[in-house]
């Protein structure tokens, strides 16, 4: 268009034709220049949980600041979807971590195109999170827990407190230990009656993750500790869990849910620490198969 009117004002002298071919170039390098210009001044800031899930959605809260203008904003890493926003503007984004690990920046990308929308233009930036967000495995729980054996672990609260866990009671037989005397009980019945106890190694869990080998099944064996840990302390076992985690090993008890996935969050495929763990289960769990 701008050409055809460059050569009508040249054959035909008109000057209001090269009036409207100055405004109409003026507007095209406008339309180009000024949308660059805009998003110069774009700054986006990030908000996250402390913890997620690998594949599963969680929200950031995202602040995009700058000079007023149209413009789309989505998060690379995690991945989320395009978002058009009006800036200044705020508000939440849901991304899906597509792995395990701990996620210290957001990767984002910004793209706006001005008033006329004629050239579209682009940068992409990286936000330092205030805590880092520390994504988990999905638990895959095993079909049954494994029997206590010798060399199992230990770390039961309730064992080391010195505490007896009991299973049932029931009346008193010469022979049994004047200790296990249920008193309470007794006295409400008038008979002594006596604690079974559970025995504690049958109620300790130790689970060895070791990630060494390809990345594919290392997430299937974190998800496979995951399931145990969790399996175990739905059932009330007390749970230690032998991790390698960056720049050392790790053997510590996991409490919570949210204690497994943090702790696998934070493993790496280095040598997990082979500590003695005293009487109860030892499940060694690696990325090629499990013991």
């Amino acid at each position: 268009m701008g050409l055809a009117m460059f050569v009508i004002a040249r054959t035909s002298g008109a000057g209001w034709v090269m009036v409207v071919l100055s405004a109409l170039l003026a507007t095209l390098v406008a339309g180009a220049v000024w949308p660059g210009v805009l998003l110069r001044t774009v700054r986006v800031s990030v908000t996250a949980p402390r913890d997620a899930t690998a594949g599963r959605p969680i929200a950031l809260r995202v602040d995009v600041r700058g000079w007023g203008q149209q413009a789309k904003v989505r998060v690379l890493s995690p991945r989320g979807p395009w978002t058009s926003v009006a800036v200044p503007a705020g508000g939440v984004i849901d991304v899906v971590p597509e792995r395990r690990g701990v996620v210290g920046d957001v990767t984002f990308e910004v793209r706006g195109a001005g008033p006329l929308g004629l050239v579209w233009w682009r940068c992409r930036g990286r936000v330092e999170l205030e805590h880092p967000i520390e994504v988990g495995p999905v638990p895959t729980e095993p079909a049954r827990l494994p029997a206590a054996a010798a060399g199992g672990a230990g770390g039961d609260p309730r064992a080391g407190a010195g505490l007896d866990v009991v299973r049932s009671v029931r009346e008193y037989v010469p022979g049994d230990p004047a200790r296990l005397v249920h008193w309470p009980v007794t006295a409400r019945h008038g008979s002594l009656v006596v604690k079974e106890l559970d025995d504690p190694a049958s109620r300790r869990l130790a689970i060895v993750v070791d990630l060494r080998g390809d990345a594919v099944a290392a997430e299937h064996a974190a998800s496979r500790a995951a399931g145990l840990a969790v399996r175990a302390l739905r059932h009330g076992m007390a749970v230690t869990m032998a991790t390698a985690e960056p720049g050392e090993g790790r053997v510590a008890a996991v409490k919570t849910r949210l204690d497994v996935s943090r702790r696998l969050a934070r493993a790496v495929d280095l040598p997990p620490p082979e500590d003695h763990f005293p009487e109860g289960a030892v499940v060694r769990i690696t990325a090629r198969d499990t013991e």
